[in-house]
């Protein structure tokens, strides 16, 4: 069950960082549900494979990690630009 949880927040992100790049590539937004709904489902099949065959649960560690932290330097961003201080040396 925990690792429904784990799933369901990182997720959740992942869905919505998604739709959102398929909205600028065009999508019209009375097909983003759709969008949403088709995405989160191939990630709950995809964890549900990983959950049965071990192979594919190597693979699926390294992808979902290079999703989530794509999405988290994603958001970081964001959220220095919302603040006007994107592109400023932290270091």
């Amino acid at each position: 069950m925990e690792d429904f949880f784990v799933f369901g927040v990182a997720g959740s992100l992942i869905v919505k960082r998604a739709v959102n790049w398929l909205k600028r590539l065009g999508l019209s937004t009375n097909w983003a549900l759709l969008a949403a709904f088709a995405i989160a489902a191939m990630l709950l099949g995809a964890n549900e494979l990983a959950a049965m065959y071990p192979a594919f649960l190597v693979w699926y560690e390294r992808v979902w990690n290079v999703l989530f932290y794509a999405l988290v330097a994603a958001e970081i961003y964001d959220a220095e630009k919302g603040l006007g201080v994107a592109g400023y040396k932290w270091w």
